[in-house]
């Protein structure tokens, strides 16, 4: 079954985001040294425009002689504030994740992350964009063929904002998804090939059965596709550490001195689709 609704001057190319993910290969990733004495502090987390607590999680590269290879840390200054004067010293709710209750992501605003522990000082600065909106999902049922597994695969459509260059994370949920194999569950893509044009985008890493269906469109900066561009060529390309026990981490980052990980601002449109 195929759901549709006219949208004028659509440019619709399916193709472009397995494109989107071979050029990623492409790109060098670092293995990370991870003897404890050379233990570096990885940063996950950001703050959105979503209106809801944000989550900073901080851990730190161990040895890979031992049982966990990434240890919570505990007990870290963590603070978050914006240009417009507001400062916020997050709350540790459970072991190395914190989280806020006051500040808020509002796009064209700049937020400035601080974390310490043990000693050390990590910071890190980003500029939220402003969002993208989801017009319309679809949705249709494809067979099983070489590299497509069978089930009902959705498409979004939205209009890109022109004469700017603009950078999106994609993901996808559902009561019925099922990600396919050896796929991750988001890409990024700029709109170097769609500038200021409506455009859909048929997502190629799950699909549905019956129930609801929901994507997401995030709104990212430069950094921050560099930053998820380099964790899918580590998702998908884990190298010999896959095998040898020893993890690899993206080095590409925001953050100061040798931390690992992403500080990100975002603002994000959400739409569902009821798939029968």
């Amino acid at each position: 079954m195929y759901m549709k609704k006219q949208f004028k001057n659509i440019i619709f190319i399916p193709g472009l985001v397995f494109l989107v993910i071979a050029v990623v290969s492409c790109e060098k990733v670092i293995e990370v040294d991870l003897n404890e004495e050379n233990s570096k502090i990885i940063v996950e987390g950001g703050i959105s425009n979503q209106h809801t607590a944000d989550t900073i999680r901080l851990s730190r590269t161990g040895s890979y002689f031992g049982d966990n290879n990434f240890q919570s840390i505990t007990g870290a200054e963590v603070s978050v504030s914006d240009n417009m004067g507001k400062n916020e010293l997050l709350l540790e709710v459970s072991s190395g994740t914190y989280v806020t209750s006051e500040i808020k992501g509002i796009p064209g605003n700049s937020y400035q992350l601080t974390v310490k522990s043990d000693g050390e000082t990590i910071s890190a600065g980003s500029q939220m964009t402003e969002p993208v909106q989801i017009q319309y999902l679809s949705y249709r049922e494809k067979e099983r063929t070489l590299g497509t597994r069978q089930g009902n695969y959705v498409t979004f459509f939205f209009k890109d904002p022109s004469n700017e260059r603009n950078f999106y994370l994609v993901k996808a949920s559902g009561t019925s998804v099922e990600y396919n194999h050896g796929s991750d569950n988001f890409f990024v893509v700029n709109d170097d090939f769609f500038d200021g044009n409506n455009f859909g985008i048929e997502i190629p890493f799950c699909h549905f059965n019956s129930g609801i269906a929901t994507v997401e469109l995030i709104s990212i900066d430069k950094n921050a596709f560099d930053y998820y561009k380099s964790l899918n060529e580590v998702i998908n390309n884990p190298g010999p550490g896959a095998f040898s026990g020893v993890p690899q981490y993206p080095t590409t980052s925001n953050l100061t001195g040798e931390a690992l990980g992403y500080f990100r601002t975002f603002s994000s449109s959400v739409k569902s689709i009821r798939i029968y």
